[in-house]
């Protein structure tokens, strides 16, 4: 881990940032829930036009996910974008 573990358990809906992407606007992350059976957060990117070819969620631990203002980015660049990913399936 590059940076000490996160200790907030997020909700769905939160933009977070993983460990080891770069910290930049176009890697955040949706919170989009908790996985049943394994407790790890399923996420998906918000710019997904900015990854072409890379998976639509992924199983992160929460201890790896980071309030992307510890890195001086700003949440509302991507709130318009991760509003309209919330409705898609």
């Amino acid at each position: 881990m590059n940076y000490p573990e996160n200790t907030n358990r997020w909700q769905p809906g939160d933009l977070v940032i993983h460990d080891a992407d770069a910290k930049q606007e176009e890697m955040l992350m949706q919170v989009k829930g908790y996985h049943p059976v394994t407790g790890l957060c399923i996420t998906r990117y918000v710019h997904q036009d900015f990854l072409p070819g890379m998976r639509r969620r992924y199983l992160k631990d929460f201890r790896c996910l980071h309030n992307p203002a510890l890195f001086g980015l700003s949440k509302t660049g991507a709130a318009a974008t991760a509003e309209k990913s919330e409705a898609e399936p």
